[in-house]
């Protein structure tokens, strides 16, 4: 199936600039981010610059080296942007489910546990997701349960219940 990608990123940065608090060309920057992925349908970064050369008509090593440079940018704090994006997608319910689980990538040596928003349709939303090392893990594990569960009461509303499937 292809997907529908839109023929510019008006409608992301539009989204990104009334949601997100930082400089203007890290928000152009993170809008080209994905539109090169809805392009090329991947999170890949060399695949997601081939995505934005071809949706805007760049030299793929041009584009590469654009989405290289986002990726290694400091100035984008990764969980504010979570944050906020959490907050988003919570919005004014009064009732969320939240699936948690574990994904493990061996080849890599690491682990990422990420709390998904269960949605009517039966599909689950990334929310917040936190990926670590195995090495040191052993007894560890539900610490970083703890944390991630914590950060997620501290974002949602006081008046919303939360409900955590895990297996």
């Amino acid at each position: 199936t292809r997907a529908i990608v839109p023929s510019n990123n008006n409608q992301v940065n539009t989204f990104l600039f009334n949601n997100f608090q930082l400089h203007s060309k890290r928000l152009s920057s993170l809008g080209d981010a994905v539109l090169g992925s809805l392009t090329s349908q991947s999170l890949q970064p060399s695949k997601m610059g081939d995505g934005l050369a071809v949706a805007k008509g760049l030299l793929p090593k041009h584009a590469r080296k654009q989405i290289d440079r986002l990726v290694s940018n400091h100035g984008i704090d990764v969980d504010s942007c979570q944050n906020t994006l959490a907050k988003l997608l919570i919005g004014i319910r009064l009732r969320i489910i939240v699936a948690m689980d574990w994904t493990v990538f061996a080849k890599d040596g690491q682990m990422t546990i990420t709390l998904r928003l269960v949605t009517t349709h039966g599909r689950a939303t990334p929310l917040l997701w936190q990926t670590v090392s195995v090495v040191g893990l052993k007894g560890n594990k539900n610490n970083h349960v703890f944390a991630l569960l914590e950060k997620l009461r501290l974002l949602v509303p006081d008046n919303c219940q939360v409900i955590v499937v895990a297996d």
